[in-house]
């Protein structure tokens, strides 16, 4: 389908491709409205974007939940993504 002018996830990963080529990949932006949520479709999403991932060669993902986003983190842990305890996650502001 069209897309609008909006970036689809295909779009993104061709584009990450085209720049690098990346074995692994940061998921995000994956959101579904609170309406539509327990219907299967954020589901719906990541498992399309797993199955163009893989198609692009790309073997593993990671992604960036919110501590306190008790609905998200279920989600990833029902979908089967697992949480890391090696890392920290860090940022700095530009001036």
């Amino acid at each position: 389908r069209k897309s609008g002018g909006k970036l689809t996830p295909l779009t993104l990963i061709k584009l990450l491709r085209a720049v690098k080529k990346p074995k692994a990949i940061d998921l995000g932006l994956i959101a579904v409205l609170p309406e539509y949520q327990k219907q299967g479709i954020g589901k719906m999403l990541v498992d399309n974007a797993m199955d163009a991932l893989e198609k692009e060669g790309i073997t593993k993902v990671l992604l960036v939940v919110f501590k306190d986003n008790d609905n998200g983190n279920a989600f990833w842990e029902h979908i089967g993504f697992t949480k890391r305890d090696d890392l920290f996650y860090r940022n700095k502001y530009v001036k």
